[in-house]
């Protein structure tokens, strides 16, 4: 950054926006300023926050989405003099999107360097994460994520109450993933492709993190078989939800079974028996099965553990396969952990060469 800083480059993002989508960015730091001490930050979108005003109420030329609360810079400034309250959620209380804000856009400020666009404006979104209770929290399943891209687009496009010019935008989303099938074919990765225009539109640039849980055992793959295998992971019990995603190819017919680390055995899931919910030792257990999932036609299962009369079991967990009709070339059956839960659970027969990134 600091070569292209200096001449005969000398760019510092002036003429460019950053989108943020993370946990927040705190609009008090120094560093967010430009050299005028007027704020950078040219909005924000908390989707959680339900006071409003949402997009819609601020601009409905513009904006579609009528939920959450979208700040401007006009709101930011009267927070930075002290005449309005800032909310708790403006503050970024994780500090992540704050840090990647930074070094995306950060102007430098005391210890803190200067970042890549250090003249940039800066546009946020707060997704929410979890839209429906059956869900994990994660932004493979958070329609409200693919909003948050489509807003930032629309403002880099010019012409509304938050920006006037059109103006370049790359769109930085480093809250990480492992649902979905890792095959390009998730609602986030479909909407990647949508808002640039499968790459080919102007004036718009995406960047996602690769993710920081490769050594973490957090995925593992297995070939299914006419007879009974067996995936196994350690879990230390401290997690508040483990989720997982067993995905495989719809040549396939599989059978599962849960097993916990007493011995206690659930009841199978197949095609014919899709959904189940039990309790294994204080344990509540949902498994669901989805046969030719809307995303790409293979098949996937779900697995939920929860805390209910006793927090979730230390120890080694099992999820017994049983191949019914094994027909497709590979046989591969990819199970992943959920990011939430990746610290707490390791798969035994993991791929540790298999990045978990989308």
């Amino acid at each position: 950054a600091e070569s292209v800083h200096r001449p005969p480059v000398s760019e510092q993002g002036d003429s460019a926006m950053v989108g943020i989508i993370d946990t927040g960015i705190d609009v008090l730091h120094e560093t967010f300023l430009g050299e005028d001490g007027e704020t950078r930050i040219v909005a924000i979108w908390d989707q959680a926050d339900p006071t409003g005003p949402s997009p819609r109420d601020v601009d409905p030329t513009h904006f579609q989405s009528s939920y959450g609360t979208l700040y401007l810079k006009s709101d930011i400034t009267e927070m930075l003099a002290g005449t309005r309250q800032v909310p708790p959620a403006l503050r970024d209380r994780e500090g992540h999107g704050t840090h990647v804000a930074s070094i995306a856009a950060g102007a430098g400020a005391g210890a803190c360097p200067t970042g890549v666009a250090p003249k940039a404006g800066i546009a946020v979104v707060i997704p929410k994460l979890k839209t429906n209770p059956a869900d994990p929290r994660s932004i493979g399943y958070s329609s409200s994520h693919v909003e948050g891209l489509a807003l930032l687009k629309t403002i880099s496009l010019g012409g509304t109450r938050v920006l006037e010019a059109p103006t370049p935008i790359a769109i930085n989303v480093s809250l990480g993933m492992n649902a979905g099938a890792h095959d390009g074919t998730s609602s986030l990765e479909a909407a990647f492709n949508a808002v640039t225009g499968l790459g080919r539109d102007r004036g718009i640039a995406l960047i996602k993190s690769a993710g920081n849980e490769r050594g973490h055992g957090g995925h593992a793959r297995v070939q299914a078989a006419p007879g009974v295998i067996d995936v196994e992971w350690n879990s230390n019990g401290h997690g508040f939800q483990d989720y997982f995603e067993a995905w495989y190819s719809y040549m396939d017919e599989l059978e599962f079974k849960l097993i916990d680390p007493a011995g206690n055995i659930s009841a199978p899931i197949n095609a014919s028996s899709p959904s189940q919910k039990f309790l294994l030792n204080g344990n509540l257990c949902l498994l669901s099965l989805t046969v030719s999932h809307i995303d790409n036609g293979d098949s996937v299962l779900k697995v939920t553990i929860l805390p209910r009369e006793r927090a979730i079991q230390r120890g080694t967990w099992k999820l017994e396969i049983r191949g019914i009709v094994v027909a497709s070339p590979d046989r591969f059956v990819d199970i992943w952990v959920e990011r939430e839960s990746h610290r707490s659970v390791r798969f035994l027969n993991h791929e540790p060469e298999v990045t978990l990134s989308i």
